[in-house]
């Protein structure tokens, strides 16, 4: 059910935009798993796990079959004849060694892995449209920023060039401004061409066409601070440890190993089969001459004496009776069977990846939680540092005014406060992609209890 969720969910989201072509987040993702085909393979699979588990299950069931013969025979020189017989064959194995229920179980964990890979696609998916969202609403977020030190800039410039025409200041003032200026229009430039390069992957990552690009709707939120509390390491640690996918393939390949050892020991004891016939024959209807047989199979398929032989007891009619004896040296009913030291040198290495991978997946939790808090410290030094620029550009401002310093320095200075705003916007998002990674790593979902915490309505302050 859980693997159905989270499409069942998007299926009841309203419509993709508005008539202007935006798009909010929850529209998006129910567009992005509507048009992968990722997520179309693992509901095959999923489809097919169960249909293989079914199959496993028909597999303990006896075995019923009808068969109908008729034949005719023609003898020269003698009357003909015609034999017609209707045939109910009944088989099931007695007597596996467990092979029949490990086999089901076996299905029933891959089943189950197949939910699981389902459920981490649908969460990849929708955690891949979150960072295209809010990658696109921060090239705009750093566009805007630009877009207003740009405007900024090109007033002071005037100013630089009215102070040079009135011979208050140099020549050299207003070219170094214009330079300014222009480095300035130059970033501006680069910043638009990424966010339209943003756009249009977005647009095809959602499954638009010819270039469509939406217009993601909110803002970046400049004061998040992050949702992931670091100092609970041990909940990232068990959580990683229970729901990450790498280590639920781990344990699956473990499990298998074992069933695979319970088989080579299980192949010393004999698989037993037991079948019954009933016919009706007779060279024309009614048939009116009955038989029954009964037929015992026993086989050991252990690689080192694979050996099976066959009972059988049958009779048709008043006085047609028969028996039968067969031996076979050579593969029994069960196949692929390793041998009891191949199987457990499997299963050696199997656990031995398992305890591996589950020291590698510790140590990289601890290393993500680390770069977590140190991205949640660089944003706030970012933030300070815009404070303290601003507070320098005002204090700078006056110093114009008065005369105590250039109008070029207030310049730059306007174009600082704008590149420390831009770094802001970085390191917000590196916080927050590095703590969706965190949060997949562990097997939560990054959109478990706020959808968007990252993006804030337009209208916020």
């Amino acid at each position: 059910m859980r693997a159905l969720l989270i499409p069942l969910l998007c299926l009841a989201l309203p419509g993709p935009g508005r008539a202007d072509g935006s798009i909010d987040l929850a529209s998006a993702v129910r567009l992005a798993m509507a048009n992968s085909g990722e997520l179309a393979a693992a509901r095959l699979e999923l489809l097919t796990g169960a249909a293989r588990r079914s199959a496993a299950l028909f597999s303990l069931l006896p075995a019923v079959s009808l068969t109908y013969s008729h034949s005719d025979s023609v003898v020269y020189d003698g009357p003909d004849s015609g034999l017609r017989k209707i045939l109910v064959s009944v088989s099931q194995r007695i007597f596996g060694g467990g092979a029949g229920s490990r086999a089901v179980t076996a299905e029933d964990r891959r089943l189950d892995l197949a939910r699981r890979t389902l459920l981490s696609l649908e969460e990849e998916t929708a955690a891949e449209v979150v960072r295209k969202y809010a990658d696109l609403l921060a090239w705009r977020a750093r566009k805007r920023t630009l877009e207003e030190a740009v405007d900024a800039a090109r007033f002071q410039l005037s100013i630089a060039r009215e102070e040079s025409r009135l011979g208050v200041a140099t020549e050299t003032d207003a070219l170094l401004a214009a330079l300014e200026v222009k480095d300035l229009e130059l970033e501006l430039a680069e910043a638009s061409v990424k966010e339209k390069r943003s756009g249009f992957d977005f647009g095809r990552f959602l499954g638009f066409r010819d270039g469509e690009t939406p217009v993601p709707r909110g803002r970046i939120d400049l004061d998040y601070r992050g949702s992931v509390n670091t100092g609970d390491r041990d909940l990232y640690l068990d959580g990683a440890r229970k729901r990450s996918l790498i280590m639920e393939q781990l344990s699956l390949r473990v499990a298998e190993s074992r069933d695979a050892l319970k088989s080579a020991r299980g192949g010393r004891l004999p698989e037993i089969g037991l079948g019954a016939d009933f016919s009706l024959t007779g060279p024309a209807f009614p048939l009116s001459r009955p038989g029954f047989g009964l037929t015992l199979r026993v086989g050991w398929s252990s690689p080192e004496f694979p050996l099976s032989f066959g009972l059988g007891l049958g009779r048709e009619g008043r006085y047609q009776r028969s028996r039968s004896v067969d031996a076979a040296f050579g593969p029994a009913p069960r196949r692929g069977v390793e041998g009891v030291a191949v199987a457990r040198a499997r299963l050696e290495l199997a656990a031995r990846d398992f305890t591996a991978g589950a020291g590698e997946l510790g140590f990289a939790v601890l290393e993500e939680l680390a770069a977590v808090e140190q991205l949640r410290e660089a944003a706030e030094l970012l933030r300070e540092k815009v404070r303290l620029r601003e507070k320098r550009r005002e204090i700078l401002a006056l110093m114009v005014e008065i005369g105590e310093a250039p109008r070029i320095d207030l310049l730059r200075e306007g174009i600082e406060v704008s590149q420390a705003r831009i770094g802001v916007v970085g390191a917000v998002m590196d916080l927050f992609h590095r703590e969706a990674g965190l949060l997949r790593l562990c097997g939560f979902s990054v959109l478990s209890s706020r959808a968007t915490p990252i993006v804030l309505p337009e209208g916020d302050a």
